[in-house]
Order: structure tokens, then C-alpha cells, then sequence
């Protein structure tokens, strides 16, 4: 099993959070983090933090050449948030990965994630019950077909066959003033290709609390 990650320093205390709650219910995954401006120091402690807790972690770099002129959004998206659409080129022996994103926190074993038979989908991830209507009005999508990128199974054979990374930068490009910018882009793209998962496998603390407040009993 495959787990892959990004960061910036932003994200970095709920990187080790995240990385320490995947390893203890998924013990033989290998992890891999992608460097999207982690300064050193926290580098260097997150190797530790892994070393001394024997978890298979590699760091590697993101291309800054391939995202660096990407629109953000501020501190809550980053050009970071654009390193996910690199896996297929970072991981060229790997034909599958799971990606989360580095504030998950994860509860139990992902063998049956991994074990999603993919097809010739290019993806697979979870219905984001969040988006505004706006924003799939603009992209004539409906809202059972806009998935969340926070959590995706990924055909990474099919992603470099097709080019799926440079026909999601290039829709960035285009839709600029998308408010989620890579998500938007990425659903654009592989639309018509997803295996719908269970909202189990991407479960936001916010849906626990109804509109006034009130937390559901």
C-alpha cells in the first residue's frame, strides 16, 4: 500500500498527526510526503519523528517549475495543494496510489481503499457535500458528481497515459476564478471516469453539526 501526502510548512502539525494515525492502523504502508516548501528544520524532524517511529517514509521533491505559477488562494491553498496532480510523474514504478490530504485524520484500516478495483476509472474519491451550487453551476456539473480531492484512490497508469496532470493544470489555467481551483479542475477532468466511494472514507468534523449549531443526537 501506497499513502501519499503533501505539505507545505503550513501544514506541517497536522502533517505528523496525519502520518502517525495512517502507520498505527496501517503498519506495512509505505508513505510517501511531497516537499511543496517544508522549511528544513522541519524536514529534518519529521525524518526523525519517522525513524524513531519505524514508519517507511520517503520525502521527495515537488516540481516548483510545474506549479509555481499556479493561481492559490492564500494560506488555505497553496501551490501545495497542486502537488497531488505530480504523484503519477513522482511515483513512475507505482500503478495505484491513495492520496490524503496532510490535515487527515485517519481511523482505521485502509487495506479496502487500496483494494478499490479502479477499472479504467481515473480516480476514486467521495461526493463533496460542501461545494456551493455556483461553483458546479459553472462547470455543468451536478452535485453527485463533484468529488472531494482531499481523499482519492488514483490509476496512476492511466493518469501518465493519458496526461491527466497537464490537462489538469491547463484547466486551472483556464478557470482561474474557480473557487477551489486544482479540486474544480481535477473534477473537470475526470469526469465520467470515478469510482464513487462511501462517505466513510472522507468524513468532515462540520457534517456532525446541524445548521443552528446543535450537535445531533
Amino acid at each position: 500500500m501506497v499513502i501519499v501526502t503533501a505539505s507545505d510548512n503550513n501544514f506541517v502539525p497536522g502533517l505528523f498527526l496525519f502520518i502517525f494515525s495512517a502507520w498505527i492502523h496501517n503498519r506495512e504502508a509505505k508513505f510517501v510526503v511531497i516537499d511543496a516548501g517544508i522549511e528544513p528544520a522541519s524536514v529534518i524532524e519529521l525524518r526523525r519523528f519517522c525513524e524513531r517511529n519505524g514508519i517507511d517514509c520517503q520525502l521527495v521533491q515537488a516540481d516548483g517549475k510545474r506549479i509555481s505559477d499556479l493561481p492559490t488562494r492564500g494560506k488555505l491553498l497553496t501551490t501545495a495543494a497542486y502537488a497531488r496532480i505530480l504523484i503519477p510523474e513522482i511515483l513512475p514504478d507505482c500503478d495505484k496510489a491513495i492520496y490524503l490530504d496532510a490535515d487527515t485524520l485517519v481511523v482505521s484500516d485502509l487495506g479496502a481503499l487500496w483494494l478499490a478495483d479502479l477499472g479504467d476509472n481515473l480516480v476514486a474519491g467521495v461526493v463533496d457535500g460542501f461545494v456551493e451550487q455556483e461553483e458546479l453551476d459553472d462547470i455543468e456539473m451536478s452535485r453527485n458528481e463533484y468529488i472531494n480531492s482531499g481523499v482519492l484512490v488514483m490509476n496512476l497508469v492511466a493518469w501518465r497515459r493519458e496526461g491527466i496532470a497537464d490537462r489538469v493544470f491547463a484547466t486551472v489555467r483556464e478557470t482561474a476564478k474557480s473557487r477551489y481551483l486544482d479540486q474544480t479542475a481535477l473534477n473537470t477532468v475526470v469526469r465520467g471516469r470515478v469510482l464513487f466511494l462511501g462517505r466513510e472514507w472522507n468524513f468532515f468534523q462540520s457534517a456532525m453539526w446541524k445548521s443552528n449549531g446543535d450537535f445531533p443526537r
